[in-house]
C-alpha cells in the first residue's frame, strides 16, 4: 500500500493589462489503489463487530453482492486511512462472491459519501 503524500503547491502571479493575477496549482501525487484482500466472511463480520463496538460503525445493510455502511462521520475521521479502509474492506467482504464482484458504500452520520469498494477497488 502506497502511503499518502501531501499535495505540492506552486504559486505564480503575472501582470497582464496592468493587473496582477496570483494563481495557486495543486500538483496532487497519484492515487494509490489498494486491492482487496482475501475476503473471509468470519474475518469481516469481527472487523465489523469491533469497529461497532468501538462506535465507529453504526449500521450495515446487506443486499446481495451490495454492502451499505452508516458510520459516525467524528469517529471515521478520527481512526485514520488504515481503520476506514479496514471497515471498508469488511463489508465488501461479507458480501463480494467467489469471483471478487460485489460493493459496499460508506455513509456517514451526516449522510455524505464517505468511500466505496467496488469490485475489490477502494475509492475515495
Amino acid at each position: 500500500m502506497a502511503t499518502d503524500k501531501i499535495p505540492t503547491w506552486v504559486f505564480f502571479c503575472f501582470s497582464a493589462f496592468a493587473v496582477t493575477a496570483c494563481v495557486a496549482i495543486t500538483i496532487a501525487p497519484k492515487k494509490s489503489v489498494v486491492a482487496a484482500p482475501t475476503c473471509d466472511k468470519a474475518s469481516a463480520h469481527r472487523v465489523l463487530t469491533y469497529w461497532r463496538d468501538l462506535r465507529v460503525v453504526r449500521d450495515v445493510r446487506s443486499a446481495t453482492e451490495k454492502a451499505y455502511v452508516e458510520v459516525n462521520t467524528r469517529a471515521w475521521a478520527e481512526i485514520g486511512r488504515k481503520g476506514q479502509i479496514s471497515i471498508a474492506f469488511a463489508a465488501y467482504c461479507s458480501v463480494a462472491d467467489a469471483n471478487g464482484s460485489g460493493s459496499a458504500l460508506v455513509e456517514g452520520s451526516l449522510q455524505e459519501s464517505l468511500g466505496s469498494v467496488v469490485d475489490g477497488v477502494w475509492s475515495r
